[in-house]
C-alpha cells in the first residue's frame, strides 16, 4: 500500500473540518497530477507548517478534507540551528536534514572562514533558497512544522544578541565537553523552570564551516556566555554536524517520545498532554 504524498499548503487547516476544500499551489497539482500521476479522489496528506495536518483527496486543482483537521501539541522549547554558511550546498544539506529532524529555526551565519561571502541580493537568495528546502523537507519527512529562515547574520552579531531568559546557547569546538555532557548539565534547569511550566525557551546550536570557527570567533563565543560542546571522537564535516548536534538534542528533550506525535482525543479535539 503506498503512502499518500505529504503536501505543504498556505491556508491555515486549524478549525477546518471534513467536506472543506482547500486550494493547492499551481506547481504542487502539476507534481501529484503529471509527475505522481495521481488521479482525481487520490489520497493526500495536508499540513500548513504551523502544526496542523489533515487527510484529505484530490479534487480538481485543490484537496478536499477526508477527516477534520488536527493540530499537534505545541513544545515549549524551540531548537534552533545556527548555521554558518559553506561553499557549494553543504550549508543546504545541513539545513534540510536538521528540518527532517524537527529544527524550528534556522540562522544562515557568514563566518570569518565563509567562502563566497555574500552580498545583499546573494543574502537574499540563500534565505530563499533555505526556505525552499526547509519546505521540502517537511513534505519528504511528513512534518507538521515549518522552520523558519532569519536573515544572515555575521558571527559576532549572533554571539552577541539578545536572548530570552532560560536560553541554552552551544557552539561546536572541537575537543570540547562532549554534548550529552553539557546538555545533561544546561538542559537540568532549564527542563525543570522553562518546559515542565510550559514557559517558552530556546537552545540554539551554532556550528562554524569548513575549517571551523576561528580562534577568536570561539573568545566571542564563550565571551558572550555561549557553552562550547564536542560532537564526538571523529571530526565531522559541516554539513553533517548541525544535523548531529540536532538530534541529540531533540531526543534529550522527549521530541523524540511517542507523546510528542500529534493525537486527537476522543471529543475531536487536538490532544496537548505529552512531553517535549
Amino acid at each position: 500500500m503506498s503512502i499518500a504524498p505529504h503536501v505543504l499548503v498556505t491556508e491555515p487547516l486549524a478549525g477546518r473540518v471534513a467536506g472543506a476544500v482547500v486550494a493547492l499551489a499551481e506547481d504542487r497539482v502539476h507534481h501529484l497530477r503529471r509527475v505522481l500521476r495521481l488521479a482525481e479522489g487520490d489520497a493526500l496528506s495536508l499540513t500548513d507548517g504551523a502544526g496542523a495536518s489533515a487527510d484529505a483527496q484530490l479534487v480538481g486543482d485543490g484537496a478536499r478534507l477526508s477527516a477534520d483537521a488536527v493540530v499537534a501539541p505545541t513544545s515549549g522549547m524551540r531548537l534552533v540551528l545556527a548555521q554558518a554558511l559553506s561553499k557549494g550546498r553543504r550549508a543546504e544539506d545541513a539545513v534540510r536534514t536538521a528540518c527532517e529532524l524537527g529544527v524550528d529555526r534556522l540562522v544562515p551565519v557568514v563566518a570569518e572562514r565563509t567562502q563566497g561571502r555574500p552580498d545583499a541580493r546573494g543574502a537574499e537568495a540563500v534565505v530563499e533558497r533555505w526556505r525552499a528546502v526547509a519546505a521540502a523537507a517537511l513534505e519528504q519527512s511528513r512534518g507538521v512544522r515549518l522552520a523558519a529562515v532569519d536573515e544572515p547574520i555575521a558571527t559576532r552579531a549572533l554571539a552577541t544578541r539578545p536572548v530570552e531568559a532560560g536560553a541554552v546557547r552551544l557552539v561546536a569546538v572541537p575537543g570540547a565537553a562532549p554534548l550529552p555532557d553539557v546538555l545533561r548539565d544546561a538542559l537540568a534547569h532549564v527542563l525543570s523552570d522553562v518546559l515542565r511550566d510550559a514557559l517558552a525557551g530556546e537552545v540554539v546550536v551554532a556550528i562554524g564551516p569548513e575549517g571551523g570557527w576561528s580562534p577568536q570567533e570561539v573568545d566571542g563565543f564563550v565571551a558572550a556566555g555561549w557553552l562550547p560542546i564536542g560532537l564526538g571522537p571523529t571530526v565531522l564535516r559541516t554539513e553533517h554536524a548541525g544535523p548531529a548536534a540536532v538530534a541529540v538534542i531533540a531526543a534529550a528533550a522527549g521530541r523524540w517520545s511517542a507523546a510528542a506525535a500529534p493525537q486527537q482525543d476522543t471529543a475531536g479535539e487536538p490532544s496537548t498532554g505529552g512531553t517535549l
